[in-house]
């Protein structure tokens, strides 16, 4: 989880200041690298805590936010 959290706090800090839109993609790759591994972890997590019926709602509340 704070690996994906620096990496997208990473792309963030590349790409909000860029000055060439190479620098702005790299950034924003850094940053989807981030948020994904972020993804990841929450689904393993609630995977982890939570009982087998209530995971489906528990993982549909992301998708409605």
């Amino acid at each position: 989880m704070w690996t994906g959290t620096t990496g997208f706090v990473t792309g963030l800090l590349l790409a909000g200041p860029a000055t060439s839109m190479e620098v702005l993609i790299a950034g924003r790759v850094v940053q989807g690298f981030g948020g994904a591994l972020v993804g990841v972890a929450v689904y393993v997590v609630v995977a982890k805590v939570y009982p087998e019926e209530h995971r489906p709602r528990i993982f549909s509340l992301p998708a409605t936010a």
